[in-house]
């Protein structure tokens, strides 16, 4: 069950972080 959070909140860093680069590539 810990595993498949961590791997959500992993797939989910990877997604925000994705979108934060196409909705603002001056944001970090």
């Amino acid at each position: 069950m810990e595993s498949m959070s961590v791997y959500f909140v992993s797939i989910t860093y990877d997604f925000v972080s994705i979108l934060s680069q196409l909705a603002g590539p001056d944001m970090p």
